[in-house]
């Protein structure tokens, strides 16, 4: 019964996620982010442990990669 139950569960879990896209592009681009952050973490020349790369890779990937600077922080022209 039990086993019925969660085979019906990833199977009703399957139907959804291949009628709605778009979390399943969202969950594939977070899991590459993270993993780019977590292998550059590993070459840098701190010696993070292995939680803390852990911990500050969700946070990187979790970031907006372009930040925009304020209008009154910017440098204005020159001249």
């Amino acid at each position: 019964m039990r086993r019925q139950a969660s085979i019906f569960g990833t199977l009703a879990a399957a139907l959804i996620l291949a009628l709605h896209p778009g979390p399943v592009t969202r969950v594939v681009s977070s899991a590459r982010n993270f993993e780019r952050c977590f292998r550059d973490l590993r070459t840098t020349e701190g010696s993070l442990s292995p939680i803390e790369r852990l911990v500050f890779s969700i946070v990187l990937a979790n970031t907006k990669s372009s930040v925009e600077m304020p209008k009154s922080i910017s440098p204005g022209p020159r001249g």
